[in-house]
Parts: structure tokens; sequence; C-alpha cells
């Protein structure tokens, strides 16, 4: 694990207490439970890339492998 299991507990618990859960969780309700062909993101998709390691919190986990997928996006649509 990349991150401590206080570090996840404080990071839920900031979600919680604001009352942001909510609105952050039904993103992920609405979205993940349509075929990817009809979702309203599918036009993007050709940009998403997908780590073999690594969960949902990238930045956290492998911040070095989204460092590098980002500059060769970047680098891709040439603004480098």
């Amino acid at each position: 694990m990349k991150f401590t299991l206080d570090y996840l507990l404080t990071n839920t618990m900031i979600y919680w207490t604001t009352g942001s859960i909510i609105s952050t969780t039904r993103f992920y309700k609405e979205t993940l439970k349509t075929n990817i062909e009809n979702r309203l993101d599918n036009e993007f998709r050709n940009i998403y890339s997908y780590f073999h390691q690594g969960s949902h919190f990238a930045a956290l986990e492998e911040a070095r492998l989204l460092a590098d997928d980002l500059l060769q996006f970047v680098r891709k649509v040439k603004l480098f």
C-alpha cells in the first residue's frame, strides 16, 4: 500500500463530514452502471490510460506512472 490506512480514513472523513460524499459517489453510481458505449464521456475514452498497478488513487499510489503518462499525453498533443 502506498498510503496509510490513517490517511485513507482522514480523506474519507473529509468527504463525509463536509457533506460532499453524496455528490462524489453520485458520479460513479450514475455513470459506471451504464454501458461505456452509451456514456457521455465515451468520446474521451481514447485519452484514458490504464495502469497495471495501483488503483483509483493514482496520484497517491503511483505518482511516477501518472506523471510519465501526463507528460506522454502532453507530447502527443504537442503542447510541450
